[in-house]
């Protein structure tokens, strides 16, 4: 049954595995091209947060483009939107444009999430849906993995914006060429927040602490390791690591959580961020840092799923739609609020501050879960993985 499944939706895995390498490459070399711009570790953080900012609106208004077009037209229509903007990187280097090209495309990505998502939800039925989780994490640790690897190359910046092109155009053919039956439109919801806040303190908060922390490893660490004084090579290895051990981390996380507690796995990922980030602060050899690059991944990869567990754990049956879409926000909140402070403090301490960004945040989520309760075992719901695309599966997603 899974593999019959899997084999029915192959054209959507291959889409998606095109659409996540292009997407790596566009976010991953901004910071490393605007660096060699001349931009402010400040103005770069800026142009980063308009990326975020369109994913966080994304997340709120997209469903409107879907249910008057379909999921197959606004596939097309948001893939061409990526390419359109990725050209105009090209043509226009002002900052300001920048900022406005990277909202629409970070708009434009976390659209194409939810329909991909709305797509495994509909065929993922409650037996397999673990497993096609587990195919679709694969897909998207490595078709990512393989896009910052490319950055290695050192291309310049329009050979990379084409080669990024090339892979966001492409995305838009398999979906296209096989027939693939839509999802219906499930019902809108609206959210209470307070609600859903008051329900889980620590998950609302885990859930933005995993946005500042995995958006900013994403975008901004190529500006970390350029200030070492390492290449684009190596920073690309750097973040291969981390994407490994984020696979690594969220391999064994639900079957830890499930056994002693989403608290307890979130006070142990956070421990282990907390003395890597502190290591990291004072370590400047590369081969340490490749092996510190694969803790960080390997905790704070962790924290949305961990997030969101928590949250449902304490959520009646009703509220789990409600739930979901709020630590969605939550993370995409941290998401938008990152990359400017990263910045900032990078102006002030230099490389430094990247990590201390890490290891002040990390300790502060490890010290508020340390006096949060422990939900008991009978509980606990299903443990669900979820990739850092910031986008989760859920029913209702619309």
């Amino acid at each position: 049954m899974i593999l019959t499944t899997i084999y029915s939706m192959r054209s959507l895995f291959v889409s998606m595995a095109f659409l996540f390498m292009g997407n790596a490459i566009l976010v991953s070399s901004a910071a490393v091209l605007l660096n060699k711009m001349g931009a402010s570790d400040l103005q770069i953080g800026i142009v980063v947060t308009g990326y975020y900012l369109g994913g966080m609106i994304s997340t709120i208004t997209s469903h409107k483009v879907v249910s008057h077009v379909g999921h197959i037209r606004s596939f097309a229509i948001f893939s061409s939107l990526l390419a359109f903007c990725g050209l105009m990187h090209i043509i226009f280097t002002n900052i300001w444009l920048w900022v406005v090209f990277r909202f629409i495309l970070g708009y434009s990505y976390y659209s194409l999430l939810m329909i991909i998502e709305s797509w495994l939800n509909t065929r993922a039925k409650n037996a397999i849906r673990s497993r096609i989780l587990s195919v679709y994490e694969g897909v998207f640790y490595l078709a990512y993995g393989v896009g910052v690897l490319i950055l290695g190359f050192g291309f310049d910046y329009v050979k990379t914006f084409a080669i990024s092109l090339a892979f966001l155009t492409f995305c838009v053919i398999p979906i296209s060429l096989i027939r693939v039956k839509e999802p219906s439109l499930p019902k809108k919801m609206k959210i209470n927040f307070p609600n859903v806040f008051s329900t889980s303190y620590l998950a609302f908060f885990t859930a933005i602490v995993a946005g500042m922390l995995v958006n900013a490893y994403n975008s901004m660490s190529g500006v970390y390791m350029l200030k070492l004084g390492f290449s684009e090579k190596e920073f690309s290895y750097f973040l291969t690591l981390a994407l490994f051990g984020g696979f690594v981390g969220q391999s064994f996380i639900g079957v830890f959580s499930d056994k002693f507690g989403r608290k307890i796995a979130i006070v142990s990922t956070s421990l282990i961020a907390f003395i890597t980030s502190l290591i990291m602060i004072y370590t400047k050899n590369l081969f340490m840092l490749y092996i510190l690059s694969f803790f960080i991944g390997m905790s704070v990869f962790c924290f949305y799923a961990l997030a969101l567990a928590r949250a449902n754990d304490q959520a009646d049956k009703s509220q789990i739609v409600e739930v979901a879409r709020t630590i969605l926000f939550a993370y995409s909140l941290g998401s938008v609020i990152s990359p400017m402070v990263v910045g900032k403090l990078m102006e002030y301490f230099g490389a430094s501050g990247f990590m201390i960004f890490f290891a002040v945040s990390v300790g502060a989520l490890l010290v508020f879960a340390m006096f949060r309760p422990i939900i008991p075992a009978y509980k606990r719901k299903s443990f669900e993985k979820q990739p850092g695309t910031m986008v989760n599966i859920q029913d209702d997603k619309f």
